[in-house]
């Protein structure tokens, strides 16, 4: 799993080390799905005050849509927390959705094989 962080330049350099570390944490069970991670903040407001820091993950994955989320918080951690909650949800939905599926399928196809007999 790649992870790339693009990072604002008024926000703090160690901002990229943070999300690539919490994107790890929160994202490395579903490694063998996810092809690469693209995390990406802004600060709208520059050094103003506000609800103006945004962070977009993207979770690009093999054989399923992508993951796109968008955060805005007033703070870069607690955008970069949510953002990372939402799109681990997201992926989890995403994966388990297409596993049920399979497994409906594959128990439908072996109920018509007995009909069949």
């Amino acid at each position: 799993m790649k992870i790339d962080c693009v990072i604002d330049c008024d926000l703090p350099g160690l901002v990229r080390e943070s999300a690539e570390q919490r994107a790890q944490t929160r994202l490395g069970r579903f490694e063998e799905v996810i092809e690469d991670v693209k995390i990406a903040f802004k600060d709208h407001n520059g050094p103003k005050k506000g609800v103006d820091t945004e962070c977009i993950v993207e979770v690009h994955l093999h054989d399923h849509p992508d993951v796109i989320i968008h955060e805005t918080s007033d703070k870069v951690g607690k955008a970069l927390y949510q953002g990372l909650i939402r799109a681990a949800r997201a992926v989890a939905r995403t994966v388990d959705v297409k596993q049920n599926r399979r497994k409906y399928q594959e128990g439908r196809q072996a109920k018509l094989e007995v009909a069949e007999v």
